[in-house]
């Protein structure tokens, strides 16, 4: 798995970590814009660039401007930046950017998974793929979480395993065990909140499964 993203603090990490910092005097409050350069610096495909400008995203915040370019390139990325600077919108462009068509007669496979600490997250994250996945179909969202009988995830994947799965580490674990999720042509893997996972035990070990 060539690529990741998460939110952690990690001291002994040997991977690029992207970290905000005030950037010729301009603020840093929600969504605030680098001085220089917006989206279309960027070279995103038209597709995406489209569903960007119509949600009515014009430049990037700091920390999208410093890791978008290294996760397009496929880098191993650790983003750490304030609530509300737009790291999720980090990882939603560039796996939407980077996810392949699926040439026909070939079956859809899992290409990316995101990994949340909360039912709750998974939900609002799969959202932010759906506000701009507009105008690329192929780019396939599904959510599973704890509270919903593994069966109907079963089943859900039996029916269509879309490219871009979200989910907690529990549920996701189980549907691999059950090899109801396969996981061999995974490219990305991106753990949002790092740092909340790592807090509960159980979860460090699902990690480590």
């Amino acid at each position: 798995m060539s690529s990741g993203l998460a939110d952690f603090d990690g001291d002994d990490v040997k991977v690029p970590i992207v970290s905000a910092q005030p950037h010729m005097g301009v603020g840093m409050g929600t969504h605030s814009a680098v001085a220089l350069g917006g989206f279309q610096d960027f070279c995103l495909k038209s597709e995406l660039a489209n569903a960007i400008r119509e949600n009515g995203f014009e430049h990037p915040s700091e920390v999208q401007h410093q890791a978008l370019p290294q996760a397009m390139l496929g880098a191993d990325i650790l983003a750490q930046a304030k609530s509300g600077m737009g790291k999720t919108a980090v990882f939603v462009f560039a796996l939407l950017e980077q996810i392949e068509k699926v040439p026909e007669g070939q079956k859809p496979h899992c290409q990316a998974i995101v990994v949340v600490h909360a039912r709750e997250l998974a939900y609002q994250i799969e959202q932010e793929f759906k506000r701009f996945n507009k105008y690329l179909p192929y780019c396939t969202t599904g959510v599973f979480f704890g509270g919903i009988p593994e069966d109907e995830n079963v089943k859900q994947l039996k029916k269509e395993v879309p490219a871009i799965v979200v989910g907690t580490p529990g549920r996701l674990s189980a549907l691999i065990q059950r090899k109801a999720l396969e996981v061999s042509r995974v490219k990305w893997f991106v753990v949002d909140e790092f740092d909340r996972c790592l807090e509960d035990v159980k979860m460090r070990r699902e990690y480590r499964r």
